[in-house]
């Protein structure tokens, strides 16, 4: 007779949420820990910040390289 076994898998980032940047294909989504609120947060505020500079470096691919603010 076979021994069975139990195996575990534990998903570090179990929750997610869809960030909209403003458009057509410019979003992303964020994989969190809600029980981790601090983490989740840092994380949200981290993918803002990336958000706003993936603006920026399309804008300038789409402007040909000159600043358009």
């Amino acid at each position: 007779m076979s021994e069975e076994q139990i195996v575990l898998n534990k998903v570090e980032y179990p929750d997610s949420i869809e960030l909209d940047f403003g458009g057509t294909r410019k979003s992303a989504k964020l994989y969190f820990n809600a029980s981790d609120l601090d983490d989740a947060k840092k994380r949200l505020e981290n993918m803002s910040v990336i958000g706003e500079l993936a603006k920026e470096i399309m804008n300038k691919v789409n402007t040909g390289g000159k600043n358009n603010e």
